[in-house]
């Protein structure tokens, strides 16, 4: 494993300036030169902000190889050819990061090496006195054996311009987009895609943590609803398996919660993945299915109560005989599907306003004529 020092900004475009604001939390680290640099995967990256802050902000883990960066313009400033995709082990605003000065070991100024390459390999004692000041800079971490772990909802940003694919069943990958979202979810499709790899926090995601799906492309907002079936850390990096709500994602993909409302929760959710726990209440209030389960759990005139099993066809006696709907059926269906038809996709809510969420009809899907006459004859059992 080699330790790099490596240039983020310039002393003409600073990091402390817009769009960062000395708050560099990029997925990526870029690099403009043709030649494909010799970071590899498990190295460590001291990111350093030329300037007027002179500062060691950052330390960093290559989580692959470098990659060429598709979205690069040679007319663009700031473009890179090469990008290396990196967690961060520290990460501090510019401005309480560890003065270059402060780690100069005596044989060489870093700065004078740095005015010649964008990256330079650091020695054993120079990377040794970079971390151990990072680490002072940023205080003790407090472990505290009562306190519960960081619990969801989490947020999951995807964007065209993050160069991610969908990787497919049959090993076909197709690019991130809001298009084919979209078709992957309305084929169903998308639940082959097993791994969404993150960059930060896999610690604190727990199995059954809610995740949302974001995108800014086309200022849409959250359209897509997930849980965590597991966290797994891979040769190229961590991922997430989500478990796939297709009903609640075509429902928030139909419905979403606007980009300009998450935007007021995190600024710039381009990090995967964020911490939503802080805004639960706001984020429920705009869920197409909020409001759902006052509508859907009283039982309407066709259901009937059993007090176990999933019973459908059950038969009680008034001016005619009247089968029954399970209303417990029905809302396990509502929790699979969501309340958006899956013929035409209406939703009741998104018409009518709020007094209408969560309302819809729970049919069965009969694969044969006949099949309804002998669930009945039965009593038969889902």
């Amino acid at each position: 494993m080699a330790a790099w020092l490596k240039l983020i900004g310039s002393a003409k475009a600073p990091i402390t300036d817009a769009p960062f604001h000395g708050d560099y939390t990029a997925e990526h680290v870029g690099f403009r030169k043709a030649n494909k640099p010799r970071i590899r995967a498990g190295d460590h990256l001291f990111l350093y902000a030329p300037g007027g802050s002179r500062r060691i902000f950052a330390l960093a883990e290559a989580i692959r190889d470098p990659e060429r960066d598709p979205n690069y313009d040679r007319n663009q400033e700031g473009s890179c050819q090469w990008k290396v995709p990196v967690h961060y082990l520290i990460n501090l605003p510019v401005a309480s990061g560890v003065l270059i000065d402060d780690i100069i070991s005596g044989q060489r100024d870093l700065t004078q090496a740095l005015r010649r390459a964008s990256h330079i390999t650091l020695l054993p004692e120079e990377s040794d006195t970079a971390q151990r000041k990072l680490e002072a800079a940023r205080g003790p971490e407090v472990v505290v054996s009562e306190t519960p772990p960081i619990a969801g909802p989490w947020l999951y940003p995807i964007s065209t311009g993050a160069d991610r694919s969908f990787t497919l069943a049959d090993g076909k990958s197709i690019p991130v987009t809001v298009d084919s979202y979209r078709t992957l979810l309305e084929n169903g499709r998308l639940v082959e895609d097993l791994y969404w790899y993150i960059s930060q926090n896999w610690s604190n995601i727990h199995i059954r943590d809610e995740v949302f799906i974001y995108t800014g492309d086309q200022d849409l907002g959250i359209i897509g609803y997930a849980t965590v079936g597991a966290v797994e850390q891979r040769a190229d990096g961590w991922c997430i398996v989500p478990h796939f709500d297709l009903g609640r994602s075509r429902a928030l993909l139909q419905n979403p919660v606007p980009a300009a409302v998450v935007r007021e929760w995190v600024p710039f959710p381009r990090k995967s993945v964020i911490n939503l726990a802080a805004f639960q209440e706001p984020l429920r209030a705009h869920l197409p299915w909020t409001g759902r389960d006052a509508v859907t759990d009283a039982v309407l005139p066709e259901e009937i109560l059993q007090p176990s099993g999933l019973v459908e066809g059950a038969v009680r006696s008034i001016l005619v005989n009247a089968y029954e709907r399970n209303p417990q059926a029905r809302r396990q269906c509502i929790d699979s599907h969501g309340t958006a038809c899956c013929i035409c996709g209406f939703s009741f809510g998104a018409v009518y306003g709020k007094v209408a969420d969560g309302y819809i009809q729970a049919a069965m899907v009969l694969s044969r004529p006949g099949t309804a006459k002998v669930l009945r004859a039965l009593g038969a059992t889902y």
